[in-house]
């Protein structure tokens, strides 16, 4: 698969829709992140290097469009929120975790301009 050929695959998975993850953090150094719009992109780790975390996130998003690793560099753009607190979906057991949740969005390369990079 080519950069092009990647990027073309991207854009049919989003088009030009923006993928939100709500990330819970907790106490264990573990957190989980789950796409918003996408169900089966979860993804995790441990410590809160928001680096690290970022990579995670868009390697969850690429593989899920079948997008080669190679092709990774400048896919996709972290949107900043503005309200990073999203309380979402809160099971019982998640109400007796200590645990913080916030917001995180990626675009197309093309669509990052949509908020503050």
């Amino acid at each position: 698969m080519t950069k092009e050929q990647a990027k073309k695959r991207l854009e049919q998975f989003m088009g030009n829709d923006v993928l939100t993850f709500t990330i819970k953090k907790y106490p264990t150094d573990h957190w989980v992140a789950q796409c918003n719009e996408i169900d089966g992109i979860i993804t995790g780790g441990t410590g809160y290097d928001l680096a690290v975390m970022e990579d995670l996130l868009q390697d969850a998003i690429l593989t899920a469009a079948g997008i080669p690793a190679e092709h990774a560099d400048g896919m996709l753009k972290r949107i900043w929120s503005v309200n990073p607190v999203i309380p979402k979906r809160i099971t019982e057991i998640e109400s007796s975790v200590d645990m913080a949740l916030f917001q995180s969005t990626f675009a197309r390369e093309q669509y990052a301009g949509m908020g503050q990079v």
